[in-house]
């Protein structure tokens, strides 16, 4: 047997900025990281000579206007640089113009919970497109809404660093305006390019199946994404998914307790979800961190075949963008308040002190996948058996 997949299906991996690039000037301490910036052209060959057919990676905004009303040209330079090296190389360009990160004035003036600063995000996103047209493949305007509304006002893992419900729901329905807008913007400045969003699909699975108020509060809380995902289906061209693991909740502790590994879930919500809105779907982030290259390997393969099984019956996936393509920075987690550089979720792994790029086996399985477009019962057999993976704390380190 062989998993295969369409002539066009893309196979890539991810970065972002301010994990991945290096010295971002954004609302948050500067990072040493990976120094994408300086070493793009390095890695940039690296993907090509692995046979990975699409990168998705970040534009700043706060590099681009660091201070309110003054565009940085230079820069913005730079990135048309960076995409025509990119297209140059045959490689299809992911573009996201959001990635949990905005320029300091921006957050010290309100951010993203006053409406009347939609606009300035409406600016950029009109500036980049404008500049950027002809060169990207795919945007993605907003990196999960919903996890960056959490992570600044529920669960204080990026500014403003507070616990607010009513500034959650504002932020998060400001997020959805923009996102709205910004693909009437882009779609005028590049008729070509396909935009949508990244959204984090992480199910929440009661602790106890039998326990009534565990049930509900799960199904609530799946449906709260469910929901914005659907509020916005008439402005985006493509469905894009984050998905990682299922994860396992206990309403009396408030806690998710353990992560499980479950791929047979993203291919019954991929299933679900193209036959609801019959829009394309596309993977942009799907990863396992740890340094043990058969675990990883074993997740990768085992996804994939998923996504191509899901494919067999009809489903429009255009492609599978693992996370991440350098080993990088990590955001906080609820179980793990400072995960840093402890997580390796890289393709490449990275030496933090020398900045040396080592491909890991991980990479060569994929890059073999990548350049055959199917999954062979030799690859199958050493990496795809079914392995219960459940963990407490995730990532791993």
């Amino acid at each position: 047997m062989e998993w295969k997949f369409p002539e066009k299906f893309l196979f890539g991996a991810a970065l972002s900025d301010y994990q991945h690039f290096g010295n971002s000037e954004c609302d948050l301490p500067k990072l040493r990281t990976a120094d994408h910036f300086s070493l793009y052209l390095y890695d940039i060959e690296l993907i090509h000579e692995l046979n990975y057919s699409a990168l998705r990676t970040s534009v700043e905004w706060a590099r681009i206007e660091t201070k309110e009303n003054e565009i940085n040209q230079s820069m913005l330079n730079w990135y048309e640089k960076y995409f025509e090296t990119l297209k140059n190389y045959k490689i299809k360009t992911l573009a996201t113009l959001h990635h949990f990160t905005n320029p300091n004035w921006y957050t010290t003036g309100g951010g993203w919970i006053s409406e009347k600063n939609i606009k300035k995000f409406l600016k950029y996103v009109d500036i980049v497109s404008e500049k950027l047209a002809g060169y990207i493949d795919y945007y993605i305007i907003i990196n999960e809404p919903l996890a960056y509304a959490s992570m600044a006002f529920l669960n204080k893992v990026l500014p403003p660093y507070t616990i607010d419900p009513i500034k959650f729901r504002k932020c998060y329905k400001n997020l959805a305006k923009a996102i709205k807008q910004s693909y009437e913007i882009i779609k005028q400045n590049d008729k070509s390019v396909k935009v949508g969003f990244a959204h984090a699909i992480s199910p929440l699975v009661p602790k106890n199946r039998k326990n009534p108020l565990e049930i509900i509060f799960c199904k609530y809380s799946n449906n709260i994404i469910l929901n914005f995902l659907e509020s916005l289906m008439n402005n985006i061209d493509f469905i894009g998914i984050n998905y990682y693991s299922e994860f396992v909740f206990d309403i009396w502790k408030r806690r998710i307790l353990k992560a499980v590994v479950n791929p047979e879930y993203l291919s019954k919500f991929c299933i679900e979800l193209y036959k609801k809105y019959r829009k394309p779907l596309l993977i942009t982030e799907n990863g396992f961190s740890s340094r043990n290259q058969f675990y990883k390997t074993n997740y990768l393969v085992r996804h994939l075949e998923k996504i191509s099984e899901t494919i067999e019956r009809g489903v429009e996936i255009e492609g599978y963008i693992w996370w991440s393509f350098l080993h990088g920075y990590e955001w906080n987690s609820q179980n793990n308040p400072s995960m840093g550089y402890k997580p390796n979720f890289g393709l490449i792994d990275v030496d933090m002190n020398t900045l040396e790029r080592k491909v890991t086996k991980t990479a060569k399985i994929f890059s073999v996948i990548a350049s055959k477009r199917k999954i062979d019962i030799e690859i199958h057999e050493k990496y795809g058996s079914i392995i219960n993976y459940e963990f407490e704390d995730w990532p791993l380190s």
